[in-house]
């Protein structure tokens, strides 16, 4: 009796200092240790990412592009017409194609549910990291948020991945090294303006994802201003807000910079109104000045997508997720913040629960008052466009993910000829 005691705590103590052993190296792994490479540690790490690999596998996350054609059976998508449209409408969409593995950028003739245009890059255009030789990384690359110019040329970039301007022949015109991510925007003077990572910083004894905005001139690619958002709360007295509201490598997570294109009661045009994900929070810049204008936590949950509506309102798309990220109350939906009234509202609210709209991660809008409403819904692979008391005009599903994609028409083109652009496109012949 006493010995099958004494080998059952022997295998208990064994159990205990192997779990002890083995959670110590997954931290040093998570907290980037000295050892964090080494082959024993790695083993470690990837054992522990076994159930959450799983619940992604069936239930979303990173791999949610390869287990989309496990998972949902789309038998129908594609572009729906639910009514008849007044002017019209071009999508410029990435999305990932399942039997290629791969991302393409599409132009779309949604009057004509019509492809007019592909660009892609292969193994040759893309910076290729140390230890990925042998890997097909053009499939990883993603073309997020791009942003098709008057003359047809294209700006590109994919997560951490280099920002680059592209012809209609998806030849590369330049390529700024910047370790870009999420959208691209266009500021009064054409520049472009553009979230990227710095090299990791230690911050309260962790090293952290560092966030900082960059304007780029689109004719060459070259920096005309850049700066760390860390710097940016530090120099306005605001790291409370960081330290009191998370503790992870992420602390603030930008994922959306919207210029200001033009003078208002509440901000200037080259002011940025910035949205910081992990700290559910929106604010306005002022790079000029450097000087944080304005800011608000919530009533919007690790929103992504921040937009000007009128001369006093802004408008968020909102996430609504818990903080786990992985899932949504209810629905997502777009808050409507007013500067002179100090309140929010919401915009075609009804029309995100009568469509189940619930991406948990990533997603846009793009509103033009008393006109429409165009939504994606990322990770459902579904772009919508409703009128502006939100009757849906169309829907386009896909049978994956789509990401961060643009809708182009005389509301949203308003200095520049997009006919002829879209001509131009048709008639490049590409080798």
């Amino acid at each position: 009796m006493l010995k099958k005691l004494f080998f059952s705590l022997a295998i208990l103590s064994f159990f205990f200092i192997f779990i002890v052993i083995n959670g110590a190296m997954v931290n040093h792994v998570i907290t980037k240790g000295p050892y964090s490479e080494n082959i024993f540690f790695q083993f470690s790490y990837k054992i522990s990412q076994i159930p959450s690999n799983i619940k992604t596998y069936y239930f979303g996350g990173d791999l949610s592009i390869e287990k989309k054609d496990k998972v949902f059976e789309k038998k129908n998508y594609g572009l729906k017409k639910i009514k008849k449209l007044k002017y019209q409408d071009y999508l410029l969409i990435s999305k990932f194609h399942l039997e290629e593995k791969k991302f393409r950028l599409e132009l779309l003739d949604i009057n004509q549910n019509k492809k007019i245009h592909v660009w892609s890059l292969n193994n040759k255009n893309i910076e290729v990291k140390q230890g990925h030789k042998n890997e097909d990384v053009s499939r990883k690359y993603t073309y997020e948020h791009s942003l098709m110019m008057e003359n047809g040329e294209v700006i590109i970039s994919s997560g951490g991945q280099p920002i680059k301007k592209i012809d209609i022949c998806s030849n590369i015109l330049w390529e700024q090294k910047l370790p870009s991510h999420h959208s691209k925007e266009l500021d009064y003077l054409n520049n472009l303006w553009i979230p990227i990572y710095l090299q990791t910083k230690m911050y309260q004894g962790k090293n952290i994802l560092h966030d900082a905005i960059v304007n780029i001139d689109t004719n060459d690619g070259k920096v005309i201003y850049k700066k760390s958002l860390l710097e940016i709360f530090n120099e306005n007295g605001l790291n409370d807000l960081i330290t009191n509201a998370y503790s992870g490598e992420d602390p603030l997570h930008l994922n959306d910079i919207q210029p200001v294109l033009k003078d208002g009661k509440f901000w200037k045009k080259g002011d940025l109104f910035l949205s910081l994900r992990n700290i559910s929070m929106v604010l306005l810049y002022r790079p000029s000045t450097n000087k944080v204008l304005w800011y608000k936590t919530g009533p919007w949950r690790h929103q992504h997508d921040v937009d000007l509506y009128d001369e006093t309102k802004i408008t968020v798309f909102n996430n609504n997720t818990d903080l786990s990220l992985k899932n949504v109350y209810n629905n997502n939906n777009i808050i409507i913040y007013d500067f002179e009234t100090m309140k929010t509202s919401k915009l075609i609210s009804e029309s995100f629960k009568k469509y189940k709209i619930d991406t948990y991660y990533e997603g846009l809008h793009e509103a033009i008052k008393n006109q429409f409403v165009f939504v994606e819904e990322q990770d459902q692979g579904k772009l919508y466009k409703f009128d502006s008391l939100g009757e849906l005009e169309w829907i386009y599903n896909w049978d994956a993910v789509v990401k961060w994609s643009r809708i182009y028409n005389k509301y949203t083109i308003k200095n520049w000829n997009l006919e002829k652009t879209v001509d131009k496109i048709k008639n490049t012949k590409c080798n």
